[in-house]
């Protein structure tokens, strides 16, 4: 596996976490782990706050460190 760092958008994670197929993202891009910025994380508060039910999935990969949230982002405009 590459180590070299990723940083995933909302776009691609939503998309995979949908069809509930996130692992093959790691697969795809040869990762153990990913990383999002703080914005994506705000995004996906916001979406399981109008209750998109696919947020879960994503959160379950934060909580078992698979994705990353990278606060290097912070306050930088993507």
């Amino acid at each position: 596996m590459d180590k070299t760092p990723v940083l995933v958008d909302i776009n691609i994670l939503s998309t995979f976490a949908k069809i509930e197929r996130i692992e093959l993202l790691f697969e795809i891009m040869n990762r153990e782990k990913v990383h999002i910025s703080t914005h994506v994380l705000h995004e996906l508060d916001m979406a399981e706050d109008v209750g998109y039910a696919f947020v879960q999935i994503i959160f379950d990969h934060i909580d078992k460190e698979k994705i990353s949230i990278d606060e290097r982002q912070r306050g930088r405009s993507l």
